[in-house]
């Protein structure tokens, strides 16, 4: 005779017993676990906000100091004949030519360019090409001395 596997009734209940413990059990095991991790989420959310915005400070006190950085450098590098500054302005073409004591006109011809370029740089809507800067320099220092 072979004996059956039957489940009786107090078999059944005992196990879904077992199991109700169990899920009990298990979520006070996690529910302290689930309030720490909201926890760490906001923390987490909170230092990306900071993060983001003391970066967005920092591009703009970069900003705010690349001006003086470029003043800075123009003077050392001014200093440097033949070498271009970091930043052209407009006043150095200008300057130039009314230490030379030349018109724009005279000042375009010993250039070799159009009087309108000339007075494009002087006024700022337009900035010389890296060779006419050169010329203007060179000019600055051979007629100036």
């Amino acid at each position: 005779m072979q004996l059956m596997a039957t489940k009786t009734p107090y078999a059944e209940s005992f196990r879904l017993e077992v199991a109700r413990l169990a899920r009990k059990e298990i979520r006070a095991h996690l529910t302290p676990l689930t309030s720490d991790l909201k926890a760490a989420r906001k923390k987490i959310s909170a230092q990306a906000k900071e993060i983001a915005r003391l970066q967005r400070e920092l591009k703009r006190l970069g900003r705010l100091a690349e001006p003086h950085a470029g003043v800075q450098g123009e003077r050392e590098q001014s200093a440097q004949p033949g070498q271009l500054p970091r930043k052209w302005r407009k006043d150095t073409v200008r300057a130039t030519r009314r230490a030379l004591g030349l018109t724009q006109g005279e000042l375009a011809e010993a250039l070799g360019v159009s009087i309108g370029s000339v007075n494009g740089w002087e006024t700022g809507r337009t900035e010389p090409r890296h060779r006419w800067k050169q010329k203007v320099l060179q000019l600055r220092e051979s007629g100036v001395e």
